[in-house]
């Protein structure tokens, strides 16, 4: 397309901030989100695709820090899609995608009708916890160890034990 740029200006005009806000080129968390999103169904379908999920969720995660330092939180709005640089100067730029694919994906949480569902896909994690989740009104914990196995919990009752991550419907 002639009208693409990574750095996000439109045909060589730059019409808002140092690198433009146009959608020709640059890498926008919320279409990431979108992107990952459908891929986070294509693995659920077809475990083939949880290691690509697996490699760009984590690097959705650490665009989140400044340079990839987990000590340093830093999102904005626009990046530049060949070498990930940001584009806009308005940190703190956020979107609650983030948390929908970890609870969707990572966690595995949907709520149905009647029911809860806990189906985590297989990232190769070793471990992960996620207590105190309000779901139709009940508080679910999920968590994780790859030595101990796979534990759920509605209002602190155990309701699912596993030595893998596995599939849970909780009838409520």
């Amino acid at each position: 397309c002639p009208a693409y740029t990574p750095t996000g200006g439109w045909m060589g005009d730059y019409i808002k901030g140092r690198d433009g806000c146009v959608w020709d080129g640059p890498s926008w968390p919320y279409t990431d989100g979108i992107i990952l999103d459908t891929l986070g169904v294509l693995a659920k379908e077809n475990q083939a695709y949880a290691e690509l999920f697996r490699t760009y969720l984590h690097r959705y995660a650490l665009q989140h820090f400044r340079d990839g330092d987990l000590e340093r939180p830093y999102l904005v709005e626009h990046y530049n899609p060949e070498t990930g640089e940001p584009l806009s100067d308005e940190p703190d730029y956020n979107h609650s995608y983030f948390i929908d694919l970890i609870m969707k994906y990572v966690v595995g949480i949907k709520a149905e009708m009647g029911r809860i569902i806990v189906d985590p896909l297989d990232l190769g994690l070793k471990s992960f916890s996620c207590r105190d989740i309000s779901v139709k009104g009940h508080l679910l914990h999920v968590c994780y160890e790859q030595k101990k196995g796979f534990e759920v919990y509605l209002d602190s009752k155990l309701v699912a034990e596993s030595s893998e991550l596995k599939h849970v419907v909780i009838e409520i």
